[in-house]
């Protein structure tokens, strides 16, 4: 621990760290630069190769990158996750990341990479954020994270021993989350075929003039999602002033994790205008929907309202529908299905943030069963679901632990507690 020294990131780098280009993401073109955004991460910090998109090399020079590049993520659910830029392909990366280029006389870029994966920057990180709107840590704050560092030979020490021992655990991680997309793949085909097609295979059906649904029951309704729903979205941010009055705001992860809120627990304290309040509140039975994203597919998910509070509002990018006519229980199921996000995704539009056109989704015709049919559905798929996340949960807390396991080893090997023998 004594060879170690804290030093601020911006003396250990070769140019300064700074967030990439602000550019339309909806093609792929070799002659161009790969654009690497935060859905380019996945888990294990290396670049996907699936649904790539590229940008411009004329006028995003000074974003290219280069082999041994850290990305950071400075927004969104994501701050703080990390990759090391490591393919042959001409690349640049996108306004919410930021590059961050070590000087390798004094600093292994892996080396960096494992700390960015440890319980000492996980308390930087949860420090540093700022959440007056959507979460982000900034370049500059990145510049001036302390980092404990020893000498080259050490950290190269270090940094192979780390990566044996972290594929190990990784391959063990990568097992339950495939069992866990099986699983989450089940439900969702269990919910898109009983919300398009019902539960008996033997009933009469009828052409719904939706040419990606196809056939659905007799008795079933086919209308624009304005006619289902009353539509609005939300514009509140996250304030805290002294002259207005608190409320409970359901923001974006909420939604996002849960898709029925029972608890206030995930709920965030901000304050609002009465006028505010008025237009933004949220009912037991309203249906809550992401509306932005850093990526499309995290856009049209939605969480129904269980919670009888007087004191719930919604805020900007979120959606909030209103119904009467829908079976409460069916609601949480209407939209969570695979046509309806496939949809979703192609009325998106966006350069670094992606959106839809309010106009092109209440536009947007959806079957609405008949209520009795929409009481039996939701019955059986009540308890399809409370079986699959029984099975997520059991290989979660199985990742869970993994994962401590994980963040352990690297932290007391990063910050000298441990020494490689």
């Amino acid at each position: 621990m004594s060879d170690f020294k804290r030093i601020k990131l911006k003396y250990l780098v070769e140019i300064p760290i700074q967030t990439g280009a602000s550019e339309a993401s909806n093609f792929y073109d070799t002659r161009q630069y790969r654009y690497i955004r935060i859905s380019d991460f996945d888990e294990d910090g290396k670049i996907r190769e699936e649904k790539k998109v590229s940008c411009p090399k004329i006028g995003n020079e000074k974003y290219e990158l280069v082999k041994g590049d850290l990305l950071y993520a400075v927004t969104g659910a994501t701050v703080g996750k990390s990759l090391v830029f490591d393919i042959d392909e001409p690349s640049c990366y996108a306004g919410y990341l930021a590059r961050v280029r070590t000087n390798k006389s004094v600093l292994n870029n892996y080396f960096l990479f494992y700390f960015s994966q440890s319980a000492d920057f996980d308390k930087w990180r949860k420090s540093h954020i700022n959440v007056s709107t959507i979460e982000n840590i900034g370049a500059r704050n990145y510049s001036n994270m302390e980092v404990r560092l020893p000498s080259i030979p050490q950290q190269e020490i270090i940094v192979s021993f780390l990566e044996n021992k972290t594929k190990l655990i990784d391959a063990l991680i990568n097992s339950q989350s495939q069992q866990i997309e099986k699983l989450k793949e089940y439900k969702q085909s269990v919910i898109s075929n009983a919300v398009t097609k019902g539960l008996n295979s033997d009933e009469p059906m009828k052409d719904s003039a939706i040419e990606w649904i196809g056939k659905i029951p007799v008795g079933w309704e086919v209308k624009p999602l304005k006619n289902i729903f009353s539509i609005k979205r939300g514009s509140l941010d996250k304030n805290l002033n002294e002259n207005e009055v608190s409320v409970k705001l359901v923001q974006y992860t909420a939604i996002y994790n849960n898709s029925k809120l029972e608890t206030r627990e995930p709920l965030l304290n901000i304050t609002a205008t009465r006028k505010e309040i008025s237009d933004a509140s949220v009912n037991y039975g309203d249906l809550l929907m992401t509306a932005s994203s850093e990526t499309a597919d995290d856009i049209g998910h939605t969480s129904l309202i269980s919670l009888t509070d007087d004191d719930l509002v919604f805020g900007s990018d979120v959606i909030r529908l209103k119904t009467n006519d829908i079976d409460f229980e069916y609601r949480q199921y209407i939209l969570e299905n695979k046509y309806h996000l496939d949809m979703l995704t192609s009325y998106c539009r966006g350069i670094t943030r992606f959106r839809f056109s309010m106009d092109d989704f209440g536009k947007h015709k959806w079957i609405v069963p008949s209520k009795e049919d929409q009481i039996k559905i939701a019955k059986h798929l009540n308890l399809v679901s409370s079986n699959v996340i029984s099975l997520i949960e059991q290989k979660n807390q199985k990742i869970e632990k993994l994962q401590e396991y994980k963040k352990s080893l690297i932290y007391e090997y990063v910050t000298g507690k441990k020494e490689v023998a």
